[in-house]
Order: structure tokens, then C-alpha cells, then sequence
């Protein structure tokens, strides 16, 4: 089974607001091929680098779908890498990227994984709460057959 499926392809906009231009030329991060991950901050979703620096903003009719995977934590799902660069064009079509959907054996993996970490931190932040109420009711037993 693949590891992925490709979804869409979409340009990255206001590019030369965020940091592409600074990755792309000063620290040569950002070339065709590079590996993005994608980020929601309240109802716009970036194509952000590795590092966490954004790259552009990608187009609302181009994420309505992917943006409600997001919002429900979904992050793992996408995958999306640069596809297209062209320096002479509009700051809205310099870049493009591919979104890819990630197999979902490799996705329930990262979340089974992250599931009983969670589950296994609560249950035993439990176990500690629970230990210190039995300690306390003992020691309350203790003193009222101390009493008697």
C-alpha cells in the first residue's frame, strides 16, 4: 500500500510577506522538493518549513475540506511539499505546493501512539491522586481506631 496519495496542487499566497523569499535566498531551505507541514492559525492555514517559519498562505477555496481535518487535530493526515517556483511571477503564483494524503495505517500509527501516551500519563496521574487518597483515608482510619 502507498504511503501517500496526492490530493491537490494550490499556490502559496502573500509569500513575500512571510519568510519563503528568506529561506529560498539566504539560507537556500527552500527548493522544489523540500518538505512542509501544514498549520492552522484561527481560519487561515499556512504552509510553514520544518522549522516552523511560514512560507505563504494557502487560498481558502483551495482548504475549506482540509481546514476542518486541521482544526479537529487532524495534522498528521497532510503532507505537502514544494512543487513549483517561479521568481518572475506574480508574489501570489511564485510558489506551489502538492498535498498529499497520508496512508491512514501510517496516520492511526501517530495516533494510537500519541493515544495511549496520553492515556497512559493520565491513568497514571490518576494512580498518584488515588494513592495520596488512600494514604490520606488510612491515616484517617488510623486515628479514629486510635480514638476508640
Amino acid at each position: 500500500m502507498d504511503e501517500q496519495i496526492f490530493y491537490k496542487e494550490c499556490f502559496l499566497l502573500k509569500a513575500n510577506q512571510y519568510e519563503a523569499l528568506e529561506l529560498l535566498n539566504n539560507e537556500g531551505q527552500l527548493k522544489i522538493g523540500t518538505l512542509l507541514k501544514l498549520f492552522q492559525d484561527k481560519d487561515e492555514i499556512f504552509a510553514c518549513a520544518l522549522n516552523g517559519k511560514r512560507i505563504g498562505l494557502l487560498p481558502k477555496e483551495e482548504t475549506e475540506l482540509i481546514g476542518n481535518f486541521l482544526k479537529m487535530g487532524w495534522h498528521q493526515l497532510f503532507k505537502c511539499r514544494v512543487s513549483k517556483y517561479d521568481e518572475k511571477a506574480d508574489e501570489n503564483k511564485r510558489f506551489s505546493i502538492a498535498i498529499y494524503i497520508n496512508n491512514i495505517e501510517t496516520t492511526s500509527l501517530i495516533n494510537r501512539i500519541n493515544y495511549h501516551t496520553t492515556i497512559s500519563v493520565k491513568v497514571d496521574s490518576v494512580n498518584i491522586i488515588k494513592n495520596e487518597e488512600l494514604k490520606d483515608r488510612k491515616s484517617e482510619v488510623t486515628e479514629q481506631t486510635d480514638k476508640d
